[in-house]
């Protein structure tokens, strides 16, 4: 019988067609190189779910069948499940994307694949329309749901639109007996340039957070980070651990070990001595050319 933790130990992987270089995106990810070797795609994500399976930990893997959408295996910008206990009823929310090569990645068939199992459907990709401002709201890639404070942090960016996010949370509250407060502020990298996601730069264990201060550069917006997450033990990491992808782990219940794990870059590797085992898994191809590392290629399922 699965312990208790408030960590998922179900997750929703999606693998693209053909994985290359999406220059459309890149305009504002600087996480992302172009680079026409993509061979080693394959084998870096196949040994990436065989890794996380090995722990006990169910994987649900889709197909896109679209070669026109590349970052299909970042899964988690578009779709996320919540559920009990937390919530009174088990809820698919549908994101909102800023790019049109990205929104491809939302099938009918994919949303269909979950609508029994979660019949509660917040879909929020009405904003991506110019009456509504084309705006986006990233998924957890943009928001860190905290359930300890009840706060979702998320720096805002052209990737991450605090209406929406107000949208969401008064969405969300109606199901929940703890309403969420979001946290939003700003974050920049060392070009001065705004950080798109929250999750290249917050991440969270059971005791810890690891946060990048260094790049919310308004003290008041740095005190408020700090404050939402005072119930944990902060490791602050620095530019470089940034961009190894240090912050874009993600934590995940065992069943196999009956605890919680922290899947994180190879190239993180000795960075961080957290509370929990650390797997490192090594997908330099996937993180060159796309831009995200294990977190954004993982949406958790309750």
């Amino acid at each position: 019988m699965k312990a208790v933790s408030r960590f998922a130990s179900k997750i929703l992987m999606i693998k693209p067609a053909k994985f290359y270089h999406n220059e459309e995106a890149a305009t504002d990810n600087k996480f992302m190189f172009k680079d026409t070797n993509t061979n080693n795609f394959d084998s870096e994500y196949t040994s990436f779910k065989q890794t996380v399976e090995s722990y006990g930990i169910e994987i649900t893997q889709l197909h896109n069948p679209d070669e026109k959408a590349p970052d299909a295996c970042f899964v988690c910008d578009w779709i996320s499940f919540l559920g009990p206990p937390e919530y009174k009823e088990k809820i698919m929310v549908l994101y909102p994307v800023k790019h049109p090569s990205r929104q491809r990645e939302r099938r009918p068939e994919f949303i269909e694949r979950f609508r029994q199992e979660f019949p509660v459907v917040i879909d929020l990709t009405y904003f991506e329309a110019p009456e509504h401002g084309k705006l986006a709201l990233e998924g957890p890639g943009c928001l860190t749901f905290d359930d300890l404070s009840s706060n979702i942090l998320m720096c805002t960016s052209e990737r991450a639109s605090e209406r929406v996010l107000h949208e969401l949370v008064s969405r969300l509250n109606h199901y929940r007996e703890i309403p969420w407060n979001p946290v939003t502020f700003r974050a920049f990298d060392k070009t001065n340039f705004p950080i798109f996601h929250t999750g290249l730069f917050i991440g969270l264990t059971p005791t810890m957070a690891v946060v990048n201060l260094e790049s919310i550069t308004d003290i008041s917006d740095k005190n408020k980070v700090q404050d939402a997450l005072r119930h944990y033990r902060i490791w602050d990491l620095s530019y470089e651990d940034m961009v190894k992808y240090a912050g874009n782990f993600k934590t995940l219940y065992s069943p196999k070990l009956k605890t919680e794990v922290i899947f994180m870059s190879e190239q993180a590797k000795n960075l961080l001595n957290l509370d929990r085992e650390i797997v490192y898994v090594d997908i330099p191809t996937i993180e060159r050319v796309g831009g995200g590392s294990i977190s954004c290629m993982m949406s958790t399922r309750p």
